[in-house]
């Protein structure tokens, strides 16, 4: 079996509030691959985000001052189980503005066609099966 996969926006664009907030919850294996925040205002503010229900121990960022008026991009590898839920808050309500892109991961059935010798094409299931004559 192998895996395909398709780009999707998981959350965003949203504005983080002060408490802890679930911005997208995981259907099926998914792959968050980047993390877009920006700060349009004159100040800077935290950036919390968490796998999971926000605690300490599940934090991944945790408190990174995002710039004045700027934007930060995490490039990440984070894989997410079905029902995995990911959370975010800013230490200053309504103006951190979060995007989170990845991929949804999707199992895919890959067979292997080979001939019997006979002029017959047999579809196998890879672990040496024969499933049906192709």
């Amino acid at each position: 079996m192998s895996v395909s996969s398709s780009p999707s926006r998981f959350a965003g664009p949203t504005i983080l509030g002060t408490g802890a907030a679930t911005l997208f919850t995981s259907s099926g294996d998914s792959l968050v691959e980047m993390v877009h925040v920006s700060n349009p205002t004159g100040s800077p503010v935290d950036l919390t985000m968490s796998l999971g229900a926000d605690a300490a121990g599940t934090r991944f960022i945790d408190g990174l001052p995002i710039a004045a008026d700027s934007e930060r991009k995490f490039r990440f590898y984070l894989p997410l189980a079905d029902g995995e839920i990911l959370q975010a808050f800013a230490g200053t309500g309504s103006v951190l503005v979060a995007t989170i892109d990845g991929r949804q991961l999707t199992a895919v059935e890959s067979f292997i066609l080979q001939e019997d010798g006979s002029g017959h094409i047999l579809q196998e299931d890879g672990s040496g099966g024969i499933l049906q004559e192709a």
